[in-house]
């Protein structure tokens, strides 16, 4: 049983929070996300080191007949997706091989969930850790963002191609660490990052980026914590109208 917690809204402005919800998966699992569809809702979740989509109706209950394992790995760890404009799908993993989290693969699964690509992004990498990384996919930008904690880079983004190739890789002025972080498509020419720069604090930051050059654009900060709280660690933002919900521990 997967619980999940709903929240509504009005006017684009987040209102209460309603009562959990168990999704029957008939297994345990980790790392779900949640999208809406048309007749319903796609779930994603990790379990036994495979990712995996189950279809949920309006009302949030699991149809388990059509649970499809998408990856055909079962060493996978850390796990993010992200639906792109054209209705297929962006999967970033991490795996262990020497260390925890030193390699990636990526994957893409077309609007019926059947894997059309996969490709090791890194493999045993010493430096660069892959965990709980942030990906986005939009129409002119998609790729996936890492850290490297010994040399202090905090976001290394890496753009992919169409196949999953590694464009470019670059790493923006006044970034949030990649951990616990979020990208987001504003635009066709704009991408921001919002999270925290790590630990327990107060400020929550947002950089957007032109997606061209890489150049600082603009930089939010502000407190998010209410009194006697410190928050950390973005969970997921997501766009609903004019606003922006952002989803962060405290």
């Amino acid at each position: 049983m997967i619980p999940l917690v709903v929240a509504g809204a009005a006017a684009g402005i987040l209102g209460d929070v309603g009562e959990p919800v168990a999704i029957d998966t008939d297994r345990s699992g980790n790392w779900g996300r949640i999208f809406p569809s048309d007749t319903g809702w796609d779930l994603f979740f990790s379990s036994g080191g495979e990712y995996i989509h189950i279809p949920l109706d309006a009302a949030f209950q699991a149809d388990r007949s059509r649970l499809t394992s998408l990856t055909g790995h079962s060493d996978l760890v850390d796990h993010a997706i992200t639906r792109c404009p054209d209705g297929t799908w962006l999967h970033v993993a991490s795996a262990s091989e020497l260390d925890l989290d030193d390699s990636a693969w990526a994957f893409r699964y077309d609007a019926d969930f059947q894997r059309t690509n996969e490709v090791q992004l890194f493999s045993s990498e010493p430096l660069q850790e892959h965990r709980d990384m942030p990906v986005v996919c939009g129409e002119t930008f998609q790729g996936v963002a890492f850290f490297e904690p010994d040399s202090f880079i905090g976001l290394r983004i890496f753009e992919l191609d169409d196949d999953l190739g590694i464009v470019r890789s670059v790493e923006p002025e006044h970034p949030c660490i990649a951990t616990g972080s979020s990208l987001v498509m504003e635009d066709d020419d704009t991408l921001a990052q919002v999270g925290f720069f790590g630990g327990t604090t107060d400020n929550q930051h947002i950089s957007e980026y032109d997606v061209e050059s890489f150049e600082l654009l603009d930089r939010h900060i502000q407190d998010v914590s209410p009194a006697g709280t410190e928050s950390y660690w973005s969970q997921g933002v997501v766009r609903i109208g004019d606003h922006y919900v952002v989803a962060y521990m405290v």
